[in-house]
């Protein structure tokens, strides 16, 4: 009888130590080969002319995230700036702080360094499988030749700091 249980308690311990072999392998797996934790999202920007009113035109700004990945992200401290040019404006760089592009010289926040921050009573967050929105209205003067709309949001995660930028240019439709 005491040979019985002795062979089960090997059977046991082997059945432990292949058990945890298996989980450490999924685990493995899944969220360092795979990274099933890290975000899959694609970021874009899209921009609707809708019309003249009174010297400015109305414009549609929408965010747009998809969330390619398996799990959920919350996004916090989402903004974005709109930038545009006038007829006369010259081209110019930027210099360093934006990488040498192109300096679009007027922004509907009429400051520089100001960005527009959405406010909202909740915390947003994407689904897998989910592609949001996010749409923000608001206008240019009506002789605006350029348009160049910049986004960032941040991944809402106990000290995550990286962030997710998306910047896009379009032609301002002559009427």
């Amino acid at each position: 009888m005491s040979q019985i249980i002795e062979l089960a308690t090997i059977v046991q311990s082997i059945f432990t130590v292949l058990a945890l072999l298996v989980g450490g392998w999924w685990t493995y797996r899944r969220f360092v080969l795979q990274r099933e934790d890290c975000p899959k999202i694609e970021f874009d920007i899209s921009l609707k002319f809708i019309g003249i009113q009174n010297g400015r035109r109305l414009i549609e700004v929408a965010m747009v995230v998809s969330n390619k990945g398996l799990v959920r992200h919350r996004l916090s401290d989402f903004k974005f700036n709109v930038r545009y040019l006038l007829p006369n404006d010259d081209l110019f760089s930027g210099g360093l702080p934006i990488n040498h592009q192109i300096k679009f010289t007027h922004s509907i926040n009429n400051d520089e360094k100001l960005d527009v921050r959405w406010v909202v009573p909740w915390q947003p967050f994407i689904d897998p499988g989910v592609t949001q929105p996010f749409v923000q209205i608001t206008s240019i003067p009506a002789n605006a030749t350029f348009v160049l709309v910049w986004s960032e949001f941040r991944y809402r995660k106990i000290r995550d700091t990286r962030r997710h930028v998306a910047q896009r240019v379009f032609k301002v439709p002559s009427t």
